[in-house]
């Protein structure tokens, strides 16, 4: 309803630990709604989760991705700053990682700067 009453051409919705559900115009008069997971995790901290979603989609789209594209990094993007405590940062080397890891090509080695993260 928000997206056909103000008349935007999409919508993304943060749903908390489930991840974000996308929200656009199907080209035939209806909607098109895409739910996309954010990876499980025990811990659940939603600082900073906000604030790394909406820069993944600023950069993604500033860089001439597609909406569907830069949906899914965000939704990538709040899976990991969801599993670290306080407020945190993406890396680029983790969302590297966890595109990685989708397609079964987990890394086995870490930057320097990430590995001192995760020891931390």
């Amino acid at each position: 309803a928000l997206r056909r009453t103000h008349r935007f051409g999409a919508v993304l919705v943060p749903r908390g630990p489930e991840g974000l559900t996308l929200v656009q115009d199907d080209g035939a008069g209806g909607e098109a709604v895409t739910h996309l997971r954010a990876e499980a995790s025990d811990v659940h901290d939603p600082a900073g989760s906000g604030d790394a979603v909406v820069a993944v989609v600023a950069a993604g789209l500033a860089a001439g991705l597609p909406l569907a594209s830069v949906s899914r990094l965000a939704a990538l993007a709040l899976g990991i700053v969801s599993r670290k405590s306080g407020i945190a940062l993406v890396r680029a080397e983790e969302l590297t990682e966890a595109l990685a890891r989708g397609r079964g090509l987990a890394r086995k080695l870490a930057s320097l700067p990430l590995a001192h993260e995760v020891m931390e």
